[in-house]
């Protein structure tokens, strides 16, 4: 198993991998329209107010898995694996004149060659337009370019671009009440579309007002190697499993 990258596991995904076509976030079935319709009301009036839990203190655990088939002359090589994964907003940082939430990350992979857990840091900043990230510059970037995680309102068939380091863009598709181990927790869920994948693949994130509930993406993609051809199948998911957060009104 890869060891997923947290820098994108909720937002682009564009490398993410993962287990054939896992279902951690099964959904309520329509016809609940009642239940529906409330969580339409209660995220509808996102324009006016902040969606994500920002506050200092909150914290959310995960649970994924993944699996990788590669495909050549060869025959089939298959790896599969589990992870778990804390956050916790600790502190504000002021970068570039911009006060973020820092968002610490720890991933306990078995299957890790380090042996041992994996941090990552997250550096958040919320306003009336959406929800942004700010990190580490990719290549071609100007310095502290920001992801566009959220753009506000957020309603069905909304669309933004969230980054130009690759071109991706994110398109509302519908409300949803995923099932997760912590609860059920309305939820838009949100398409991601990197400009280089082909149409096979798919990237998918939830998000309400408990925050970022899951994610679950597929990749399908060829490439050359020295035997030939090889065709790599990955696909991850990761749900949540935890959370304790402040209630706001």
């Amino acid at each position: 198993m890869c060891r997923p990258l947290f820098c994108w596991l909720a937002l682009l995904l564009p490398v993410a991998v993962g287990c054939s076509r896992v279902d951690r976030l099964p959904t309520t079935p329509t016809r609940a329209s009642v239940k529906l319709n409330g969580a339409a009301s209660e995220l509808g009036s996102d324009a006016a107010t902040k969606l994500y839990p920002l506050d200092l203190g909150n914290k959310w655990e995960y649970a994924g898995e993944s699996s990788k088939t590669i495909v050549s002359t060869g025959g089939r090589d298959q790896k599969h694996g589990n992870w778990t994964r804390k956050t916790a907003l600790t502190r504000t940082e002021t970068i570039n004149g911009r006060e973020y939430v820092r968002e610490e990350n720890e991933l306990d992979d078995p299957s890790s060659p380090t042996g041992g857990p994996y941090t990552s840091i997250r550096r958040l900043r919320q306003d009336r337009t959406g929800l942004y990230e700010v990190g580490t510059a990719p290549p071609h970037a100007p310095p502290f370019a920001e992801t566009r995680l959220l753009a506000y309102p957020l309603h069905k068939g909304a669309t933004w671009v969230m980054t130009e380091y690759p071109h991706t863009t994110a398109t509302v598709e519908r409300l949803e009440v995923p099932r997760t181990t912590a609860g059920q927790f309305p939820a838009w869920r949100i398409r991601i579309r990197n400009g280089g994948h082909l149409p096979q693949e798919e990237s998918f994130v939830w998000y309400g007002r408990a925050g970022y509930l899951g994610m679950k993406t597929h990749l399908d993609f060829g490439k050359p190697d020295a035997s030939g051809h090889i065709e790599i199948i990955e696909d991850q998911s990761e749900s949540l499993t935890s959370l304790s957060i402040s209630h706001r009104e």
